[in-house]
C-alpha cells in the first residue's frame, strides 16, 4: 500500500486527474454511490464517492485536483450506497467519538504494551492511576505482606489489562472490556455496531462515466 501511495504521488496533477476521471484510481480507495436519503436507498443519487485515504491532506489534494469536496458519509450494513452527511472540516477525533458515560479512551504506547506483556505491575498500577502496585495492593485493603493477597491483586490487575493493544483503546467501562482499538486518535474512518462512517471526496455526479 505504501508502494502504490508513493506512485500516485509521484504523479503530476494532469496525470492524477486522467488517473481518476478514468475510474483508476489507487488500489487503496474506493468508489461508492451518494444518495441525501438517509435510508440507504439509492436516489437522489447525488455523486460518486471516493474514499478509503490515507490521511486528510490526501483527501483535501483528491478533491482539489478533481473538483470535489471532502465530505463525510455514512453507511449502514447492508446498504449498497452511502449517505451523504455534508463537508467536513478535519479527520474523526476518537475522544469525540465515545459516550463520555459509559466509554473512554486509553492511550497504551509500546514501553506500555510491553510492561502489560512482561507482567511488569508497578506499570501496569501506574497505567490504571496509582503510584505503584504497593498502593494498587493496599487500595483494596489487601495486604501487601500477604502472598496470597499480592497473588489476588496481581490476578485483578491482569485482568483488567485484558483485550489492551497497542494504541489508542475503548475501553467500555459499564462492561469492562476493550471495544475496538485504532493507531490513532485522528481517523479516516471508523465502525460503531451496524454503522459505518468515513471522510471521503464527493464528486460530481457520473464523473467515473465522463
Amino acid at each position: 500500500m505504501k508502494k502504490i501511495k508513493e506512485e500516485f504521488e509521484g504523479l503530476d496533477k494532469k496525470e492524477k486527474q486522467k488517473m481518476a476521471k478514468g475510474g483508476e484510481i489507487p488500489s487503496h480507495l474506493t468508489i461508492g454511490q451518494l444518495t441525501s436519503g438517509i435510508n440507504g436507498y439509492p436516489t437522489p443519487y447525488v455523486g460518486d464517492l471516493v474514499y478509503g485515504f490515507y490521511s486528510f491532506e490526501e483527501a483535501q489534494d483528491f478533491a482539489k485536483e478533481n473538483n470535489g469536496e471532502v465530505i463525510q458519509a455514512h453507511q449502514r450494513d447492508g446498504w449498497h450506497v452511502w449517505e451523504d452527511k455534508g463537508n467536513q472540516y478535519e479527520p474523526f477525533d476518537i475522544h469525540k467519538m465515545i459516550d463520555d458515560g459509559r466509554q473512554s479512551v486509553i492511550h497504551i504506547d509500546a514501553d506500555d504494551y510491553k510492561a502489560i506483556k512482561e507482567k511488569d505491575y508497578d506499570r501496569m498500577a501506574y497505567l490504571d492511576g496509582y503510584d505503584s502496585f504497593k498502593d494498587y495492593v493496599e487500595s483494596f485493603g489487601f495486604d501487601i505482606k500477604d502472598k496470597e493477597d499480592v497473588e489476588k491483586a496481581k490476578e485483578q490487575l491482569e485482568d483488567y489489562f485484558k483485550g489492551y493493544e497497542e494504541g489508542y483503546n475503548i475501553r467500555d467501562n459499564v462492561n469492562e472490556y476493550i471495544e475496538q482499538t485504532f493507531d490513532s486518535d485522528e481517523l479516516m474512518e471508523y465502525s460503531y455496531d451496524t454503522h459505518n462512517y468515513v471522510v471521503g471526496v464527493r464528486l460530481e455526479p457520473y464523473y467515473f462515466n465522463n
